[in-house]
C-alpha cells in the first residue's frame, strides 16, 4: 500500500518547514544571555542552513531590540 502523504526525505528542504531556520532561537537566547544556547543554535544554523548572512544578522538584531 502506498501513501501519498508520506514525506519524501530526498526532497525535504528545511526551510520550507522553518524559513528563519534557527535565527529566532538565537535571537531569543541572547536577550536571556544564555551564551551557550546561543552558541549551540549558531553552530547548528550554519550546519543546516549555511553561513549566517548579513541579512540574517541583522534579523537577529531586530528580534533583539524590538
Amino acid at each position: 500500500m502506498i501513501h501519498t502523504n508520506t514525506l519524501n526525505h530526498s526532497n525535504f528542504n528545511p526551510m520550507d518547514k522553518y524559513p528563519d531556520g534557527y535565527i529566532p532561537k538565537i535571537a531569543y537566547h541572547m536577550t536571556q544571555g544564555n551564551v551557550d544556547k546561543v552558541e549551540y543554535f549558531w553552530k547548528k544554523q550554519t550546519e543546516t542552513y549555511g553561513h549566517i548572512t548579513s541579512e540574517q544578522c541583522y534579523k537577529i538584531y531586530q528580534l533583539v531590540t524590538a
